[in-house]
Order: structure tokens, then C-alpha cells, then sequence
């Protein structure tokens, strides 16, 4: 394996590991506590540094994933609104790692402009 594809697998295993801490988080605060905005966290590092790809699977994976939580939860709210609520979720997120990973693009771009 190629130093390059093994930079990248190390990559993935990092973007997964932190999502799973986030979500553990999120897990053990219980259906009381919602703290989206940590989220943010894996989803911004991982659309800077691997690209929007990884960035919008997070984007996708934890909402859903909170949602199984959820709605295994007994005091869920009605499914309807868990569903509303996932998916704005999903919208805003996945927006963000388009935004950063484009803003990290264009700023390699301008250090290459400028030769830095």
C-alpha cells in the first residue's frame, strides 16, 4: 500500500473514530440533552482536510444516526418531527461541508498562486 493510500485510510478511520465520539457523547447525554452543534466538529474536519465527500457522509450519517437513537428512546418525540428535525439537520450540515471544503480548495489555490 502506497504511503498516499495509507495517509487516506488513516484519514477515514479518523473521521469515523470522532464522529463515534461525538455520537457516544450524544448517546450518553441521553433524549433530554441535544448538543447538534458538536456535529459541526467532524463534519467541518473532515470536508477540510479529505474533501466534500467525507464531509456530506457525515453530514448524512449522524443525524440518521441520532435519529435511530432517537427513536429508540422511549420519551422520542413523534416520528414525524424526529424526521423533520433529522432532515434539516442533514440540509444544514450537509451545506456546511460544501462551503468548507470549497473554501479550503480555493485556499490551496491561492497558496499556490502566490507560491507559498
Amino acid at each position: 500500500m502506497s504511503a498516499k493510500r495509507m495517509r487516506e485510510a488513516l484519514q477515514v478511520v479518523s473521521w469515523i473514530a470522532l464522529a463515534g465520539i461525538v455520537l457516544g457523547v450524544d448517546y450518553l447525554t441521553g433524549p433530554t440533552i441535544r448538543f447538534p452543534i458538536a456535529f459541526l466538529v467532524p463534519v467541518m474536519v473532515s470536508a477540510w482536510v479529505s474533501g466534500c465527500v467525507w464531509g456530506v457522509v457525515l453530514a448524512l450519517a449522524l443525524p440518521l444516526l441520532r435519529l435511530g437513537f432517537a427513536l429508540r428512546w422511549e420519551v422520542a418525540l413523534p416520528l414525524p418531527i424526529e424526521l423533520t428535525n433529522a432532515a434539516i439537520q442533514i440540509a444544514v450540515l450537509a451545506a456546511l461541508a460544501v462551503f468548507v471544503s470549497r473554501t479550503a480548495m480555493l485556499l490551496k489555490e491561492v497558496k499556490t498562486l502566490r507560491g507559498i
